[in-house]
């Protein structure tokens, strides 16, 4: 009950931003799954290079993660090679490079 009032607490852009990164990491988790790696990269490169938007206001790294971070125990098996690539997706949508090198 307390997670659920926690979350009704949010600003609505911090509440869409939490159930955009659970769904990702939903799908990330079900796609290793179901999808031999190799073969799931590269649908996994496609999404990323495709949907990448930049936002006016787009949150920081940090909080993408810690988005990230939240949501990953809500999600059976959501491991860190799970959270990784859901964080990669993420970045990408907000228009953060790929690599920070």
């Amino acid at each position: 009950m307390a997670n659920a009032r926690r979350f009704f607490s949010l600003t609505p852009a911090e509440r869409r931003r939490l159930v955009r990164a659970f769904l990702i990491v939903a799908c990330v988790r079900i796609g290793l799954s179901l999808l031999p790696f190799p073969r799931f990269q590269v649908l996994l490169a496609g999404f990323t290079t495709s949907s990448s938007t930049k936002y006016a206001a787009a949150p920081s790294t940090e909080k993408l993660a810690q988005d990230v971070r939240v949501v990953s125990p809500y999600v059976p098996r959501a491991t860190c090679l799970t959270q990784a690539l859901a964080g990669q997706v993420l970045f990408a949508q907000y228009g953060y490079p790929e690599s920070f090198t």
